[in-house]
Protein backbone atom coordinates (compact mmCIF):
# COMPACT_ATOMS: atom_id res chain seq x y z
CA UNK A 1 0.00 0.00 0.00
CA UNK A 2 1.43 3.55 -1.12
CA UNK A 3 1.94 5.82 1.79
CA UNK A 4 -0.41 8.88 0.52
CA UNK A 5 1.19 12.15 1.28
CA UNK A 6 -0.93 14.96 2.32
CA UNK A 7 -0.41 18.40 1.67
CA UNK A 8 -1.53 20.89 4.99
CA UNK A 9 -2.89 24.25 4.06
CA UNK A 10 -3.53 26.98 6.88
CA UNK A 11 -6.12 29.43 6.33
CA UNK A 12 -6.77 32.36 9.21
CA UNK A 13 -9.97 30.80 9.76
CA UNK A 14 -9.80 27.50 9.54
CA UNK A 15 -7.09 24.24 8.47
CA UNK A 16 -7.77 21.57 5.78
CA UNK A 17 -6.30 18.70 4.38
CA UNK A 18 -5.70 17.84 0.64
CA UNK A 19 -3.77 15.10 -0.73
CA UNK A 20 -1.44 15.67 -3.52
CA UNK A 21 -1.49 12.98 -6.57
CA UNK A 22 -0.05 9.85 -5.57
CA UNK A 23 1.31 7.54 -8.08
CA UNK A 24 -0.86 5.00 -9.58
CA UNK A 25 -2.37 2.75 -6.71
CA UNK A 26 -4.45 -1.03 -7.50
CA UNK A 27 -5.48 -0.55 -3.06
CA UNK A 28 -9.04 0.25 -3.20
CA UNK A 29 -8.84 2.38 -0.26
CA UNK A 30 -6.32 4.08 -2.13
CA UNK A 31 -8.46 4.54 -5.48
CA UNK A 32 -11.39 5.72 -3.24
CA UNK A 33 -9.08 8.50 -0.93
CA UNK A 34 -7.67 9.84 -4.59
CA UNK A 35 -10.98 10.12 -6.03
CA UNK A 36 -12.65 12.26 -3.57
CA UNK A 37 -14.73 8.93 -2.16
CA UNK A 38 -13.61 9.60 1.55
CA UNK A 39 -16.15 7.63 3.24
CA UNK A 40 -15.54 4.44 0.85
CA UNK A 41 -11.74 5.06 2.16
CA UNK A 42 -12.48 4.80 5.62
CA UNK A 43 -14.44 1.65 4.95
CA UNK A 44 -11.75 0.09 2.84
CA UNK A 45 -8.88 0.90 5.41
CA UNK A 46 -10.77 -0.23 8.64
CA UNK A 47 -11.79 -3.24 6.77
CA UNK A 48 -8.14 -4.20 6.10
CA UNK A 49 -6.94 -7.42 8.31
CA UNK A 50 -5.15 -6.34 11.42
CA UNK A 51 -2.18 -8.24 10.49
CA UNK A 52 -2.00 -6.42 7.29
CA UNK A 53 -2.58 -2.94 9.07
CA UNK A 54 1.05 -1.37 8.43
CA UNK A 55 1.93 2.69 9.52
CA UNK A 56 1.74 3.62 6.01
CA UNK A 57 -2.55 2.41 6.06
CA UNK A 58 -2.85 4.50 9.48
CA UNK A 59 -1.30 7.41 7.82
CA UNK A 60 -3.78 6.71 5.08
CA UNK A 61 -7.07 6.37 7.31
CA UNK A 62 -5.89 9.51 9.42
CA UNK A 63 -5.66 11.34 5.75
CA UNK A 64 -9.44 10.10 4.83
CA UNK A 65 -10.90 11.06 8.78
CA UNK A 66 -8.89 14.64 8.24
CA UNK A 67 -11.23 14.67 5.00
CA UNK A 68 -14.30 13.77 6.78
CA UNK A 69 -13.52 16.53 9.43
CA UNK A 70 -13.54 13.57 12.17
CA UNK A 71 -10.34 15.32 13.95
CA UNK A 72 -10.73 12.58 17.18
CA UNK A 73 -11.02 9.29 14.92
CA UNK A 74 -7.95 10.96 13.02
CA UNK A 75 -5.70 11.33 16.26
CA UNK A 76 -6.00 8.38 16.71
CA UNK A 77 -5.21 6.93 13.04
CA UNK A 78 -2.04 9.21 13.50
CA UNK A 79 -1.18 7.93 16.87
CA UNK A 80 -1.17 4.24 15.56
CA UNK A 81 0.88 5.01 12.67
CA UNK A 82 3.69 6.20 15.03
CA UNK A 83 3.34 3.50 17.32
CA UNK A 84 3.77 0.92 14.13
CA UNK A 85 7.09 3.06 13.39
CA UNK A 86 8.64 3.73 16.77
CA UNK A 87 12.22 4.82 16.75
CA UNK A 88 12.27 5.26 12.55
CA UNK A 89 9.21 7.49 12.83
CA UNK A 90 8.44 9.89 9.80
CA UNK A 91 8.56 13.30 11.29
CA UNK A 92 6.20 14.65 9.32
CA UNK A 93 3.80 11.98 11.16
CA UNK A 94 3.97 14.65 14.04
CA UNK A 95 3.01 17.42 11.92
CA UNK A 96 -0.31 15.08 10.76
CA UNK A 97 -1.45 14.40 14.79
CA UNK A 98 -0.17 18.08 15.39
CA UNK A 99 -3.02 19.64 12.97
CA UNK A 100 -5.39 17.11 13.70
CA UNK A 101 -5.00 17.99 17.63
CA UNK A 102 -5.10 21.48 16.86
CA UNK A 103 -8.31 20.99 15.32
CA UNK A 104 -9.98 18.86 17.66
CA UNK A 105 -9.36 21.92 20.62
CA UNK A 106 -6.16 19.80 21.99
CA UNK A 107 -4.25 22.55 22.25
CA UNK A 108 -1.15 21.55 24.51
CA UNK A 109 -1.03 18.12 23.16
CA UNK A 110 -0.39 19.78 19.46
CA UNK A 111 1.96 22.14 20.90
CA UNK A 112 3.96 18.96 22.33
CA UNK A 113 3.82 16.60 19.24
CA UNK A 114 4.49 19.60 17.00
CA UNK A 115 7.77 20.21 19.01
CA UNK A 116 9.22 16.04 18.92
CA UNK A 117 9.71 16.96 15.21
CA UNK A 118 13.26 15.82 14.87
CA UNK A 119 14.59 18.98 12.53
CA UNK A 120 14.59 22.02 12.73
CA UNK A 121 13.22 22.74 8.86
CA UNK A 122 10.02 20.77 9.82
CA UNK A 123 9.40 23.01 12.88
CA UNK A 124 9.85 25.97 11.59
CA UNK A 125 7.54 25.04 8.53
CA UNK A 126 5.01 24.54 11.30
CA UNK A 127 5.95 27.24 13.01
CA UNK A 128 2.23 29.34 12.02
CA UNK A 129 0.47 26.18 13.72
CA UNK A 130 2.70 26.44 16.77
CA UNK A 131 1.76 30.13 16.77
CA UNK A 132 -2.05 29.48 16.57
CA UNK A 133 -1.76 26.51 19.25
CA UNK A 134 -0.41 29.30 21.61
CA UNK A 135 -3.03 32.14 20.56
CA UNK A 136 -5.69 29.40 21.66
CA UNK A 137 -4.27 28.76 25.24
CA UNK A 138 -3.83 33.15 25.44
CA UNK A 139 -0.12 32.84 25.08
CA UNK A 140 0.16 36.16 23.08
CA UNK A 141 3.87 36.61 23.71
CA UNK A 142 4.91 33.41 22.68
CA UNK A 143 2.87 33.37 19.59
CA UNK A 144 4.49 36.44 18.68
CA UNK A 145 8.17 34.87 19.00
CA UNK A 146 6.89 31.89 17.09
CA UNK A 147 5.72 33.45 14.19
CA UNK A 148 8.39 35.95 14.20
CA UNK A 149 11.04 33.35 14.03
CA UNK A 150 9.09 31.02 11.34
CA UNK A 151 9.16 34.95 9.19
CA UNK A 152 13.32 34.63 9.45
CA UNK A 153 12.57 31.88 7.62
CA UNK A 154 9.79 32.81 5.42
CA UNK A 155 9.97 36.37 5.28
CA UNK A 156 7.43 37.17 2.67
CA UNK A 157 4.72 34.86 4.29
CA UNK A 158 1.11 36.78 3.84
CA UNK A 159 -0.56 34.09 6.15
CA UNK A 160 2.10 34.80 8.73
CA UNK A 161 1.99 38.68 8.39
CA UNK A 162 -1.58 38.45 8.55
CA UNK A 163 -0.71 36.33 11.77
CA UNK A 164 1.78 38.76 13.25
CA UNK A 165 -0.71 41.24 12.72
CA UNK A 166 -3.57 40.16 14.52
CA UNK A 167 -1.34 39.29 17.21
CA UNK A 168 -0.01 42.92 17.22
CA UNK A 169 -3.89 43.94 17.54
CA UNK A 170 -4.76 41.72 20.22
CA UNK A 171 -1.52 42.93 22.19
CA UNK A 172 -2.39 46.22 22.03
CA UNK A 173 0.36 47.34 19.58
CA UNK A 174 -1.57 48.99 16.96
CA UNK A 175 1.02 51.22 15.33
CA UNK A 176 2.79 47.94 14.86
CA UNK A 177 -0.07 46.08 13.41
CA UNK A 178 -0.34 49.19 11.23
CA UNK A 179 3.13 48.48 9.73
CA UNK A 180 2.79 45.26 8.22
CA UNK A 181 -0.70 45.87 7.49
CA UNK A 182 1.22 48.36 4.92
CA UNK A 183 3.67 45.81 4.27
CA UNK A 184 0.96 43.37 3.42
CA UNK A 185 -0.76 46.11 1.18
CA UNK A 186 2.45 46.55 -0.80
CA UNK A 187 2.50 43.13 -1.84
CA UNK A 188 -1.39 42.79 -2.34
CA UNK A 189 -2.83 46.22 -2.83
CA UNK A 190 -5.73 45.02 -4.54
CA UNK A 191 -7.41 43.67 -1.33
CA UNK A 192 -10.01 45.67 0.43
CA UNK A 193 -10.12 43.63 3.40
CA UNK A 194 -6.10 44.67 4.15
CA UNK A 195 -7.02 48.40 3.99
CA UNK A 196 -9.94 47.67 6.28
CA UNK A 197 -7.35 46.40 8.84
CA UNK A 198 -4.86 49.12 8.26
CA UNK A 199 -7.85 51.31 9.02
CA UNK A 200 -9.36 49.52 11.96
CA UNK A 201 -5.02 49.76 13.13
CA UNK A 202 -4.49 53.46 12.38
CA UNK A 203 -8.04 53.76 14.09
CA UNK A 204 -6.96 51.97 17.13
CA UNK A 205 -4.02 54.19 17.36
CA UNK A 206 -5.53 57.06 17.34
CA UNK A 207 -4.81 58.56 13.68
CA UNK A 208 -8.26 58.95 12.72
CA UNK A 209 -7.52 61.43 10.12
CA UNK A 210 -4.81 58.42 8.76
CA UNK A 211 -7.30 55.60 8.89
CA UNK A 212 -9.80 57.77 6.64
CA UNK A 213 -7.12 58.64 3.80
CA UNK A 214 -6.63 54.97 4.08
CA UNK A 215 -10.28 54.05 3.06
CA UNK A 216 -10.67 57.01 0.90
CA UNK A 217 -8.15 55.48 -1.00
CA UNK A 218 -9.28 52.01 -1.30
CA UNK A 219 -13.02 53.17 -2.02
CA UNK A 220 -11.23 55.13 -5.31
CA UNK A 221 -8.88 52.26 -6.18
CA UNK A 222 -9.50 48.59 -4.76
CA UNK A 223 -12.02 46.14 -6.79
CA UNK A 224 -14.74 43.94 -5.02
CA UNK A 225 -17.17 44.72 -2.22
CA UNK A 226 -16.66 48.08 -0.54
CA UNK A 227 -20.13 47.92 1.87
CA UNK A 228 -17.61 47.22 5.12
CA UNK A 229 -14.48 49.86 3.89
CA UNK A 230 -17.96 52.62 3.46
CA UNK A 231 -19.71 51.84 6.66
CA UNK A 232 -16.02 51.54 8.81
CA UNK A 233 -15.03 55.34 6.63
CA UNK A 234 -18.42 56.92 7.49
CA UNK A 235 -18.29 55.69 11.35
CA UNK A 236 -14.97 57.71 11.09
CA UNK A 237 -16.43 60.48 9.66
CA UNK A 238 -19.44 60.51 12.56
CA UNK A 239 -16.39 60.05 14.93
CA UNK A 240 -14.89 63.37 13.57
CA UNK A 241 -17.97 65.06 13.15
CA UNK A 242 -17.55 65.41 9.17
CA UNK A 243 -21.60 64.20 9.17
CA UNK A 244 -22.06 65.20 5.09
CA UNK A 245 -19.24 63.13 4.34
CA UNK A 246 -20.72 60.16 6.38
CA UNK A 247 -23.96 60.72 5.13
CA UNK A 248 -22.54 60.41 1.55
CA UNK A 249 -20.79 56.93 2.57
CA UNK A 250 -24.05 55.58 3.81
CA UNK A 251 -25.76 57.19 0.43
CA UNK A 252 -23.48 55.18 -1.73
CA UNK A 253 -23.75 52.00 1.02
CA UNK A 254 -27.59 51.82 0.33
CA UNK A 255 -27.75 52.03 -2.97
CA UNK A 256 -24.97 49.44 -3.90
CA UNK A 257 -26.77 47.11 -1.22
CA UNK A 258 -29.15 44.49 -2.40
CA UNK A 259 -31.36 44.63 0.76
CA UNK A 260 -29.96 47.53 3.07
CA UNK A 261 -30.20 47.05 6.96
CA UNK A 262 -32.18 49.59 9.05
CA UNK A 263 -29.54 50.60 11.12
CA UNK A 264 -27.76 51.56 7.95
CA UNK A 265 -31.09 53.68 7.02
CA UNK A 266 -31.00 54.81 10.37
CA UNK A 267 -27.24 56.13 10.87
CA UNK A 268 -27.88 57.88 7.43
CA UNK A 269 -30.91 60.20 9.04
CA UNK A 270 -28.64 60.75 12.06
CA UNK A 271 -26.04 62.22 10.13
CA UNK A 272 -28.72 64.31 7.96
CA UNK A 273 -30.38 65.37 11.47
CA UNK A 274 -26.76 66.62 12.27
CA UNK A 275 -26.67 69.19 9.21
CA UNK A 276 -30.69 69.94 9.99
CA UNK A 277 -31.57 68.40 6.62
CA UNK A 278 -35.10 67.30 8.58
CA UNK A 279 -37.17 66.15 5.79
CA UNK A 280 -34.20 63.94 4.63
CA UNK A 281 -33.74 62.65 8.03
CA UNK A 282 -37.18 61.69 8.40
CA UNK A 283 -37.57 59.85 5.35
CA UNK A 284 -34.18 57.81 6.09
CA UNK A 285 -35.81 57.40 9.79
CA UNK A 286 -38.69 56.80 8.32
CA UNK A 287 -37.36 53.80 5.94
CA UNK A 288 -35.83 52.46 9.27
CA UNK A 289 -38.87 52.31 10.35
CA UNK A 290 -40.45 50.21 7.79
CA UNK A 291 -37.25 47.92 7.37
CA UNK A 292 -37.73 46.90 10.89
CA UNK A 293 -40.32 48.52 13.31
CA UNK A 294 -38.67 47.70 16.82
CA UNK A 295 -35.53 49.93 15.73
CA UNK A 296 -36.06 52.21 18.47
CA UNK A 297 -33.44 54.26 18.11
CA UNK A 298 -34.89 55.50 14.50
CA UNK A 299 -38.21 55.81 15.93
CA UNK A 300 -37.08 58.14 18.81
CA UNK A 301 -35.37 60.30 16.21
CA UNK A 302 -38.67 60.06 14.67
CA UNK A 303 -39.67 62.08 17.38
CA UNK A 304 -36.77 64.32 17.71
CA UNK A 305 -37.63 65.50 13.88
CA UNK A 306 -41.55 66.31 14.99
CA UNK A 307 -40.80 68.18 18.07
CA UNK A 308 -37.95 70.44 16.05
CA UNK A 309 -41.01 71.15 13.56
CA UNK A 310 -43.37 71.79 16.55
CA UNK A 311 -45.63 69.02 15.89
CA UNK A 312 -45.77 67.74 19.61
CA UNK A 313 -48.49 64.86 19.19
CA UNK A 314 -46.46 63.60 16.54
CA UNK A 315 -43.31 63.62 18.53
CA UNK A 316 -45.38 62.47 21.83
CA UNK A 317 -46.71 59.54 19.36
CA UNK A 318 -43.03 58.18 18.57
CA UNK A 319 -41.88 58.52 21.93
CA UNK A 320 -44.54 57.27 23.68
CA UNK A 321 -44.10 53.79 21.07
CA UNK A 322 -40.44 53.58 21.96
CA UNK A 323 -41.50 53.39 25.32
CA UNK A 324 -43.55 50.43 24.54
CA UNK A 325 -41.13 48.84 22.29
CA UNK A 326 -38.30 48.55 25.35
CA UNK A 327 -39.80 49.90 28.72
CA UNK A 328 -36.22 49.29 30.32
CA UNK A 329 -34.93 52.51 27.57
CA UNK A 330 -34.96 55.98 29.59
CA UNK A 331 -34.52 57.61 26.55
CA UNK A 332 -38.03 57.82 25.73
CA UNK A 333 -38.85 59.08 28.71
CA UNK A 334 -37.01 61.62 29.17
CA UNK A 335 -37.81 63.20 25.73
CA UNK A 336 -41.50 63.37 26.79
CA UNK A 337 -40.64 64.96 30.38
CA UNK A 338 -38.47 68.03 28.33
CA UNK A 339 -41.07 68.34 25.52
CA UNK A 340 -44.40 68.58 28.52
CA UNK A 341 -41.85 70.78 30.68
CA UNK A 342 -41.46 73.42 27.79
CA UNK A 343 -45.23 72.38 27.35
CA UNK A 344 -45.85 73.78 30.70
CA UNK A 345 -47.74 70.31 31.79
CA UNK A 346 -45.34 69.69 34.73
CA UNK A 347 -47.05 66.98 36.19
CA UNK A 348 -46.65 64.98 33.12
CA UNK A 349 -42.70 66.28 33.37
CA UNK A 350 -42.14 65.47 36.76
CA UNK A 351 -44.18 61.48 35.83
CA UNK A 352 -41.50 61.00 32.99
CA UNK A 353 -38.47 62.73 34.76
CA UNK A 354 -39.15 60.37 37.35
CA UNK A 355 -39.46 57.18 35.24
CA UNK A 356 -36.28 58.46 33.29
CA UNK A 357 -34.51 58.30 36.59
CA UNK A 358 -35.56 55.24 37.88
CA UNK A 359 -34.55 53.58 34.22
CA UNK A 360 -30.63 55.03 35.11
CA UNK A 361 -30.81 58.16 33.54
CA UNK A 362 -29.30 59.82 36.76
CA UNK A 363 -27.13 62.82 35.94
CA UNK A 364 -27.46 66.00 37.54
CA UNK A 365 -29.81 67.73 35.13
CA UNK A 366 -31.77 65.46 35.05
CA UNK A 367 -32.21 65.48 38.66
CA UNK A 368 -32.65 69.28 38.83
CA UNK A 369 -35.31 69.34 36.12
CA UNK A 370 -37.13 66.83 38.03
CA UNK A 371 -37.14 68.68 41.37
CA UNK A 372 -38.37 71.77 39.00
CA UNK A 373 -41.20 70.12 37.81
CA UNK A 374 -42.58 68.92 41.08
CA UNK A 375 -42.26 72.15 42.34
CA UNK A 376 -44.09 73.78 39.46
CA UNK A 377 -46.74 70.84 39.53
CA UNK A 378 -47.18 72.39 43.58
CA UNK A 379 -45.92 68.95 44.93
CA UNK A 380 -43.40 70.06 47.52
CA UNK A 381 -43.24 66.99 49.50
CA UNK A 382 -42.13 65.11 46.52
CA UNK A 383 -39.95 67.60 45.20
CA UNK A 384 -38.11 67.76 48.77
CA UNK A 385 -37.80 64.15 48.71
CA UNK A 386 -36.57 64.32 45.21
CA UNK A 387 -34.15 67.19 46.34
CA UNK A 388 -32.56 65.37 49.05
CA UNK A 389 -32.13 62.44 46.85
CA UNK A 390 -30.06 64.28 44.34
CA UNK A 391 -28.23 66.20 46.79
CA UNK A 392 -27.51 62.58 48.43
CA UNK A 393 -25.69 61.79 45.05
CA UNK A 394 -24.19 65.24 44.25
CA UNK A 395 -23.37 66.85 47.52
CA UNK A 396 -21.30 69.49 46.49
CA UNK A 397 -23.70 70.20 43.49
CA UNK A 398 -24.22 74.35 44.25
CA UNK A 399 -27.72 74.15 42.14
CA UNK A 400 -29.16 71.70 44.68
CA UNK A 401 -28.29 73.26 47.83
CA UNK A 402 -30.09 76.28 46.49
CA UNK A 403 -33.06 74.93 45.91
CA UNK A 404 -32.73 73.07 49.04
CA UNK A 405 -32.41 77.17 51.18
CA UNK A 406 -35.84 78.33 49.07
Amino acid sequence: MSYLRCLLILSVVFMALASVAAREDTDPGNRAFQEGRFVDAVRHYEQTPAKKKTSDLYTNLGHAYARLNQWEQAIDAYQKAIELEKETTDPELFGYLGQAQYMAGRYEKALATLRKMDTSKLKREYGILMSRCLIELGQWSRAQDEIIDYLKTYPGNVEALELLAHIFMRSDKPAEAAAVYRDLIEKRPEQIPLHINLAQAEMAAGYYGTAIDTLEFARRTCEGPRAEANRLLADLYIHEKMYQEASACYSRLISSAKKPTAEDYYRLGYCYFQTRQMLSAEGAFGKAVQTDPNHVKAALYLGHVAAESGQTQKSLYYYHSVARIDPSLPEPHLAIAELEMKNKHYDLAAEHFTKAIDLGQRSAVVMYNQVLALKQADRREMALTALKRALAIYPSDERFKGLLAR
